[in-house]
């Protein structure tokens, strides 16, 4: 069963009626109760997760826009298993699911879907479950903030120990509704007008609280990089244009000697004439490419061969490097894949080092991690 549709789920969650509230009050009066230790509320420091269970009456469970979500549903196999648990354990239900008490006499689940499902499964097949007539089931009121349902529905999924535990996938759509429901968002900014390093701060402290078997160094950094795969559209990979590109280098150039910029800025040859240590000169031809793939095109290496060989007016080819409208995450494949292009014409040319077409390749930085860590991600010699 695909992931539900983030959009389709109510801003808000309407509040009960005054009637209506007595009404639930009324039944609940009527059930059977037991205490029980609630691993959500346990892990959110509340009553030492001690909870008020009710027996309630199965038919009355239902499912609105905010039962709790999965990637993918639990495989049927699976629910086989914990009914057949349910049915042979001596204390039948050990932890009971979470509803909520609806404006229309039902009780919407927050979670616990799989149990509902696998007690189904039993009532249906007419096999008993130790502690629950057949047409009953365990449910705790949902008490925690209602603008928090999703951030303890992820919770309990990371949780519980029966069934199938939570996947890295329902994690990082765990991941997005809690972004979309702004829990990420704090005081200060929202999380989507964060730069990047804040956006991954904040989702490492999500994770940690939410997701406690998920709090290593290595899995965080899975599941972040997994967010950004699916949402690369909340991180930010900076473009240049060919005069930005052409300024931010000469600001920052790392190229030896004493610099003349006079044919570089005063003309389009971009030529940077170079006084070496031991008093040569030399004369460097910068190229700019920002082509979002790694194909560069013939057009980059064909002015290289006449400024350099046919009709030569420099003494060397500086490729200066970005890629524009490219998503983070393909960011440094494209910059390896167009690295290894520019490898593949030098080495196509006879003569070897001596006829070389690029001698020098710099990639600028362009996600905001990278522009705070250095000026060039890659400078390199080929």
């Amino acid at each position: 069963m695909p992931a539900s549709n983030l959009s389709i789920v109510p801003a808000v969650i309407p509040p009960l009626s005054e009637k209506r509230s007595l009404q639930w009050k009324k039944y609940l009066t009527t059930c059977e109760t037991r205490t029980n230790i609630c691993p959500v509320r346990k892990h959110a420091k509340i009553n030492d997760g001690k909870v008020t269970e009710y027996l309630v009456d199965i038919a009355l469970i239902s499912k609105d826009g905010w039962h709790q979500n999965r990637a993918t549903d639990c495989i049927a196999n699976k629910i086989s298993e914990l009914a057949n648990q349910l049915a042979t354990c001596q204390e039948g239900l050990k932890i009971g699911l979470c509803t909520a008490l609806g404006p229309d006499g039902d009780l919407p689940l927050r979670w616990g879907n799989n149990r509902l499902r696998a007690t189904e499964q039993n009532n249906n097949n007419g096999l008993a479950i130790a502690n629950m007539p057949v047409g009953k089931i365990w449910v705790s009121i949902y008490d925690l903030p209602t603008s928090e349902i999703r951030k303890w529905q992820i919770t309990e999924n990371n949780l519980h120990d029966v069934s199938s535990p939570a996947t890295q996938n329902d994690n990082v759509l765990g991941l997005k509704e809690m972004v979309c429901q702004g829990l990420l968002d704090d005081s200060t900014s929202k999380f989507v007008d964060c730069n990047d390093e804040e956006k991954d701060n904040r989702l490492k402290l999500i994770i940690k609280e939410t997701m406690p078997h998920w709090n290593t160094p290595y899995r965080i950094k899975s599941l972040i990089k997994q967010y950004r795969r699916q949402n690369t559209n909340t991180y930010r990979v900076g473009s240049y244009t060919v005069e930005e590109m052409k300024s931010y280098f000469k600001a920052n150039c790392p190229l030896n000697g004493v610099l003349d910029f006079s044919s570089y800025v005063e003309s389009n040859k971009n030529i940077i004439k170079r006084k070496l240590r031991d008093g040569s000169e030399r004369l460097s031809k910068i190229l700019f490419t920002h082509a979002s793939s790694a194909d560069l095109g013939g057009a980059l290496f064909q002015t290289a061969m006449r400024d350099k060989f046919v009709d030569p007016e420099c003494d060397e080819i500086v490729v200066v490097s970005c890629h524009n409208h490219k998503a983070e995450v393909g960011l440094n494949a494209a910059r390896e894949d167009r690295e290894a292009l520019v490898v593949k014409w030098n080495d196509a040319l006879p003569g070897g080092t001596r006829t070389k077409l690029v001698d020098k390749i710099f990639v600028l930085p362009q996600t905001a991690l990278e522009k705070k860590g250095g000026n060039f991600i890659s400078k390199k010699s080929l």
